[in-house]
């Protein structure tokens, strides 16, 4: 969720938050080119082992298989939630998955019942962002009370309750050693916390807003994705400076989304500006996704070396499009 104080452009934010009504499912192969159909999808979630992927439309949340096992899992968090789930996350085993948003609660599901296991009510105000450690010990979120936690995912007690950033936390995103964590929030402000003693390592201003984040492959740089095309690339040991010449470069229009994968060492970025860019040491991709994109998830095959990519989107639902339609840049 953006809300409109988040952004300098205020005609910008009537059109995002115009688009994020719930306006029914419609999950569709980006590669057989189908009619928009007025879908919006606000968060998805890879597995651990990346075979499944879940996401938030309406109350609903859904979960398909990325292989040729499984049966897709689909059910209604309305009578749980008091209003429509933003954010969503995988639980490290890949026996749970999170849920959050308007109505400030935090639900932790079990996905072979599809029941509750456990409510969070921590926040004062939207909650926008979840992510679990990879150890599978932790849940961050943040939201618009400018708050960044973390909560033992197993008792609920609260671990950390970091007040570091002065507007929407939009962001966290955990180290791969699950010792560190990172927030970003719509003030521009990006934050380093150490996980074990529940203390923040650096706080950088960038002074732009902040809207995605995430580590790369060995957790020695963080990529930071925001407003007007910015990517950023900061060493984790030095943050006070971007990396010069991180070979990233910019997007085109607003971007609000970044996924990176960490085997193939491929990164996305997309947005407000209805394209998605990919960059990889050998190549560089483009899809024009015609919509909004509100979330992004890279799907690397290591077996047949090669890879998907799963959009959210406001027009068009779940967008999911092979490699090779991508055009190379």
């Amino acid at each position: 969720m953006i809300r409109a104080t988040t952004f300098p452009d205020r005609r910008l934010a009537v059109l995002l938050l115009a688009c994020l009504l719930p306006l029914g499912l419609a999950a569709q192969r980006a590669d057989k080119r189908p009619k928009p159909s007025g879908a919006v999808v606000y968060d998805l979630a890879l597995s651990p082992d990346s075979s499944w992927l879940a996401f938030i439309e309406g109350f609903g949340v859904h979960i398909l298989p990325l292989d040729s096992g499984g049966l897709p899992l689909h059910w209604s968090t309305q009578g749980e939630h008091r209003s429509i789930p933003l954010a969503i996350a995988y639980a490290a085993d890949g026996s749970a998955i999170a849920t959050a948003g308007r109505d400030s609660s935090i639900l932790i599901w079990d996905l072979a019942s599809q029941t509750v296991r456990r409510r969070l009510q921590l926040h004062r105000g939207i909650v926008i962002t979840l992510a679990w450690s990879p150890d599978g010990q932790y849940l961050a979120s943040g939201g618009t009370d400018g708050r960044v936690l973390i909560s033992d995912a197993a008792s609920g007690e609260l671990h950390l309750d970091g007040r570091a950033h002065g507007s929407d936390v939009t962001a966290v995103a955990f180290h791969p050693d699950s010792y560190l964590m990172a927030s970003c929030a719509a003030d521009g402000s990006i934050a380093i916390w150490d996980v074990a003693s529940a203390t923040r390592l650096s706080l950088i201003q960038t002074g732009k807003l902040q809207q995605k984040l995430q580590f790369a492959q060995d957790g020695s740089h963080l990529y930071t994705v925001g407003g007007q095309g910015r990517v950023g690339q900061w060493n984790v040991r030095q943050p006070e400076r971007p990396v010069e010449g991180g070979g990233v470069g910019t997007g085109p229009g607003w971007n609000i989304a970044l996924s990176y994968d960490r085997r193939s060492q491929m990164l996305a970025i997309g947005g407000i500006g209805r394209s998605v860019r990919i960059s990889s040491p050998q190549l560089k991709y483009s899809y024009a996704a015609r919509v909004p994109v509100f979330d992004l998830a890279l799907l690397f095959d290591e077996t047949h070396h090669r890879f998907r990519l799963a959009m959210a989107t406001c027009g068009r639902g779940l967008l999911l499009v092979d490699g090779e339609d991508l055009k190379v840049r």
